[in-house]
């Protein structure tokens, strides 16, 4: 008897961790990106909790330029700035995200110069009054062979050189982000999958022990 409680409740922390594990939190795209260009980034910040989101705080990793703020009314937005004059930190506030819901928030900034990982930090707050702290990282590197022999040069009407589907050369910020969207998204789903094959396993497995505790009885 108590080896199938001790059983039962492994299984019950194990489900926890997958659950934790399985939920969805807040994140950049593109996850990956070119050293010193211009970058359209967006964070993605799904409510999970029973309380809507009220509130955004990001801090911007040393090397990242940010310069210009999607308008998204009702969010407003304000900024802290290092001594260079330089944004460290964004905060938007002003609209909400409703439970089983997410929002998008973007900007432009200019990635470093530097290549390798850049860790982000979000902090989320609830109309409850709590607060959920989540740590993502992009990464700045230079493209694969792969990714760059799908680069062909075009020359449009005006006779300047641009890539497929990029911009002229000095036309500022290029804009992005929605195959990688896409991308966290069916990663998203197939993690969900995992989950709850994972979780009706572990539930047959109880189910066994219960019953052969039950017949030794």
């Amino acid at each position: 008897m108590r080896k199938a409680f001790g059983l039962r409740g492994v299984v019950m922390v194990a489900l926890w961790v997958i659950a934790a594990s399985a939920q969805a939190h807040v994140d950049a795209v593109p996850r990956d990106s070119k050293p010193n260009i211009w970058e359209v980034y967006t964070i993605r910040v799904p409510t999970e909790t029973s309380s809507p989101t009220t509130q955004l705080t990001l801090t911007i990793p040393w090397g990242f330029e940010l310069e210009v703020v999607q308008h998204k009314p009702p969010w407003k937005f304000s900024v802290k700035r290092d001594a260079a004059g330089l944004i460290r930190e964004i905060s938007w506030s002003g609209g909400e995200v409703p439970p089983l819901t997410f929002e998008e928030f973007k900007f432009f900034a200019k990635n470093p110069k530097e290549k390798g990982g850049y860790m982000w930090t979000a902090y989320q707050k609830y109309a409850g009054g709590k607060e959920s702290t989540w740590n993502f990282q992009t990464f700045v590197k230079e493209p694969t062979t792969v990714e760059t022999a799908k680069v062909t040069p075009v020359i449009d009407r005006g006779g300047q050189a641009r890539a497929e589907g990029g911009v002229k050369a000095g036309e500022g910020p290029r804009r992005g982000g929605q195959d990688e969207l896409m991308k966290g998204i069916k990663e998203a789903t197939t993690l969900s999958y995992v989950a709850i094959a994972i979780s009706l396993a572990l539930i047959v497995v109880v189910a066994i022990s219960i019953f052969q505790t039950s017949r030794v009885r």
